[in-house]
């Protein structure tokens, strides 16, 4: 650069700096599950175009922030980062601000919010990279800064604190108990249960106890489990006639529920707790074991049956007050126990007016984003993502099936908490209490009142259960007795013994806890019944099966055990059938995922949903979904299919019979996948019953598809039929509503007055349409419309009567007319007369207002 007289300037080169956006924190460190905030910074003003167009500034450019998060890790087990928005908006000032550049407003720091979402593995991936890229800009001077990768930014997960590793707490049989801090204890006592509460996090787990053996009036189990996140609720209940396995609501979505196979679930909280369900069969009667794994956010928060949750064993049976905690050494700690009863105001068994209540998870916890450089954007409220949804089938909430539900209430009604005491005094009043009972009852009222183990042997010493034959001998003799503790020892644990798999997860598997056996022992002790042992090992494998899940460091390290304790089957498929890979090939006459289920005899349907109509305007209807039971895996039975469609005049349009394979949906639901076109059809009837064998059949069950928007149901005497509703219309198979225009002619619209199945023309409606030209402009069509005329037709020819008190009627005085009846209007009449006011109310007011301003009054003028 030069002066005037072609001399060089004189120039200093000034102190470098950063020109652009920083970043404050390029190394950030935050907690497992835990969040920091990201500050930017901006060192010189960021300013776009600023347009002027006569005197009015157009909108200016806000620079875009894109961010993604970068790993290593490919495994979607490693965890993940997210944010609350993945495009950061950097604000540009127009013309009329750029004052706010002369005051330094432009160099506000730029914060946002990055969390780390884990799964529901022990180990997760702690480095990941947050990188950032500015977009497109707006105008020359702008240019500096598009399309500008930022520097990295460092990402590292802490694990501060480790406790609820490894923990879990279970309801196992008639129910032995076991908190997440390590205690057991025995809660014997109908009614409904807190088992876990994480109150800041809006997450609950109820439980349900009722007697295992309705004949007798001891022991208790589990028959239903209520899991709730916000407000989203899922019930599986088997406490009733008809059992139900079914989301209740599902607004928040957070809930996550994969059916694993027939008997077992495992429900996904927004935290990372983790419920497993397995659905358990003792001599025919289903009860219910519940497994619950916690998360960090977990620890010192949670309270209920599985304790407070603190890495403290001594205040694990702290009553519901928060103050009072009972003795440790209790075996049946009941009064802690009651003291977590299900108050009303809280029961997720109850009617749906419960839910009402409920505050949504969006309270406590924030959205969270995953961010890709693809710009695939994924966000929920889930602080983890669950390492292997691959494992079974995502059980999907349907809100529409779940409003009709609680609309028409097919489910069971809930039985009240107390029942079962009294079915126990009306067996005791009616002599049906065996003698077996009452010698059980009076064992464990001597427990509860000793609060120690009760032992009923009078056989001296312990036996030698490590002697192979002295075991078998002992079992031979003792098998006529009262089974004892020494007996029910040896017989337990020469079944778990004898499991090579067991011994398998006890060689290679630490952390699988000997609880199962103990529960074993008890149950023999308590019941006398044998059958049960096999539960009890199958309940110590799910426990090794989950503790190697959730270790991905054991699944590397030992890739061949973690594959063959994996792939166990299902109550080693219940003796019926072979295993291979983890699923059962069950023998002929056998089903479902453990091949537990007889297959011969067709399902028992006790009803269909809505009362057997589908509606298109709400749902598909491309399924006919039954209740009852059992659905299960692997049942091959098949739906007899028979459809019959009408059109509006009831004329056939189809009449068809086919089949098609019964799709299992829970033990209680499944469905008919229909194979025909129901849209554009006035009604469609179907009729259909299910066999296994084509020889036994349910009965036939009927299920009407039909468009509640337009139509009405009729049921005369069994004979179903539907009518188009007043005022609307039906064509080309859609309901139109009143008035309504139609998408290709705007110059057409629904008069059900005129043509309830065809389209009315609107003879004030014109339209002009322009040809196609050379640039590749299509043609199009300009409709113009005179909406109120169309109105005041449909006034006129619809109600006379009123068309004649407005306007008067030729050769009526006014007397003739005040002695006339009033009009009787419907609702169609306040259907248009309404619709004509909210339309042209605006240009009512307009013309009232221009009227005013017209006849004023004006002041004298002064004389010239």
């Amino acid at each position: 650069m030069r002066m005037k007289n072609n001399t060089p300037c004189l120039f200093k080169e000034g102190r470098p700096f950063f020109a652009g956006i920083r970043t404050r924190n390029p190394n950030i460190e935050l907690e497992r599950k835990g969040s920091k905030n990201v500050e930017l910074e901006m060192t010189i003003p960021y300013a776009s175009e600023s347009i002027v167009i006569n005197g009015v500034p157009e909108p200016v450019s806000d620079l875009d922030i894109h961010l993604f998060f970068k790993s290593n890790h490919t495994s979607h087990c490693s965890g993940s980062m997210t944010t609350s928005n993945c495009n950061i908006k950097l604000r540009s000032f127009s013309y009329n601000e750029r004052h706010k550049y002369e005051n330094g407003e432009w160099k506000k720091s730029i914060t946002f919010q990055v969390f780390n979402q884990d799964t529901d593995n022990y180990v997760i991936n702690s480095q990941w990279t947050l990188q950032t890229r500015t977009g497109i800009t707006k105008g020359i001077g702008s240019k500096i800064f598009e399309d500008v990768s930022l520097p990295d930014i460092s990402l590292r997960s802490l694990e501060t604190n480790e406790e609820w590793k490894g923990k879990f707490c279970s309801v196992r049989a008639d129910p032995h108990m076991y908190t997440f801090d390590g205690k057991s204890y025995e809660c014997h006592l109908p009614g409904d249960f807190n088992n876990y509460r994480n109150d800041p996090y809006l997450q609950w787990i109820q439980s349900r106890h009722h007697l295992c053996f309705p004949s007798n009036n001891f022991p208790m189990c589990v028959c239903a489990v209520a899991a709730r996140a916000g407000r989203d609720v899922f019930v599986i209940d088997f406490c009733g006639a008809n059992g139900a396995i079914k989301f209740e609501l599902c607004d928040d979505n957070v809930l996550v529920v994969i059916k694993v196979n027939d008997k077992h679930y495992k429900i996904y909280f927004p935290t990372g707790t983790t419920l497993s369900v397995y659905i358990t069969d003792w001599n025919g009667y289903y009860n219910i074991d519940l497994e619950i794994n916690p998360s960090s956010l977990d620890f010192g928060n949670s309270y209920g049956l599985c304790g407070f949750f603190d890495g403290v064993i001594d205040n694990d049976v702290t009553r519901r007050d928060k103050t009072t905690t009972d003795s440790i050494e209790l075996t049946y700690p009941n009064t802690f126990s009651n003291s977590w009863k299900v108050q009303a105001s809280e029961n997720l068994f109850s009617d749906s007016l419960i839910y009402l209540g409920l505050k949504s998870i969006s309270n406590v916890l924030g959205s969270n984003c995953k961010c890709t450089d693809s710009g695939q954007t994924e966000c929920s409220y889930r602080t983890f993502t669950p390492c292997n949804f691959d494992q079974g089938k995502r059980y999907e909430c349907d809100k529409n099936q779940v409003q009709n539900r609680q609309d028409l209430d097919i489910s069971r009604k809930p039985e009240k908490p107390d029942v079962e005491d009294q079915r126990v005094q009306d067996r005791q009043q009616e002599g049906l209490v065996t003698k077996k009972t009452e010698e059980q009852d009076v064992h464990k009222d001597q427990v509860q009142n000793q609060g120690q183990e009760g032992d009923l042997s009078s056989e001296p010493g312990e036996p030698d259960v490590d002697n192979p034959k002295e075991r078998d001998v002992l079992i031979n003799t003792l098998m006529t007795f009262v089974q004892t503790k020494e007996y029910a020892t040896i017989v337990c644990l020469k079944a778990f013994q004898d499991s090579p798999e067991y011994n398998t997860c006890q060689k290679h598997v630490p952390d699988v806890v000997n609880i199962t056996i103990a529960n074993c022992i008890e149950d023999v002790k308590m019941t006398g019944d044998e059958s049960l042992i096999q539960m009890h090992v199958e309940a110590a494998l799910q426990q090794c099966s989950m503790f190697v899940f959730l270790n991905e460091t054991f699944q590397e390290s030992e890739p061949d055990i973690t594959y063959s304790i994996q792939n166990l089957c299902p109550s080693n498929c219940s003796s019926h059938g072979t295993c291979e890979g983890g699923n059962c090939t069950c023998d002929a006459g056998f089903g479902g995922s453990d091949c537990s289920f007889d297959f011969l005899g067709p399902p028992t349907i006790t009803s269909v949903p809505s009362a057997g109509l589908c509606d298109l305007s709400t749902t598909t209807c491309k399924e006919a979904t039954i209740l009852g039971k059992y659905f299960f895996e692997n049942m091959d039975s098949i739906c007899y299919i028979n459809v019959h469609q009408v059109d509006v005049n009831q004329s056939t349009l189809r009449r068809e019979s086919t089949k098609n394979t019964l799709k299992e949906r829970t033990l209680f639901e499944g469905y008919c996948p229909i194979p025909f076109n129901t849209t554009g059809i006035w009604t469609t009837e179907i009729n259909f019953k299910i066999s296994n064998d084509k020889l036994r059949f349910t009965d036939t069950y009927q299920i009407f598809i039909y468009q509640s928007t337009c139509q009405e149901y009729h049921n005369d005497s069994g004979n179903v039929f539907f009518t188009l509703k007043s005022a609307f219309c039906y064509i080309d198979g859609t309901c139109v509503n009143p008035m309504e225009k139609s998408m290709m002619n705007k110059c057409l619209y629904c008069n059900a007055l005129n043509d309830k199945f065809n389209w009315t023309e609107n003879e004030y409606c014109s339209h002009t349409t322009h040809s196609a030209i050379d640039d590749g402009t299509p043609s199009s069509t300009t409709y113009v419309e005179l909406e109120s005329t169309i109105l005041m037709e449909e006034l006129t020819k619809r109600y006379p009567q009123y068309h004649r008190s407005i306007i008067g009627t030729p050769g009526k005085s006014g007397d003739d007319e005040e002695e006339s009846e009033a009009p009787e209007l419907d609702t169609d009449f306040f259907f248009l007369f309404f619709l004509f006011v909210s339309n042209f109310l605006p240009f009512i007011l307009l013309i009232i207002f221009i009227c005013l301003f017209k006849h004023r009054k004006r002041p004298p003028q002064r004389p010239q």
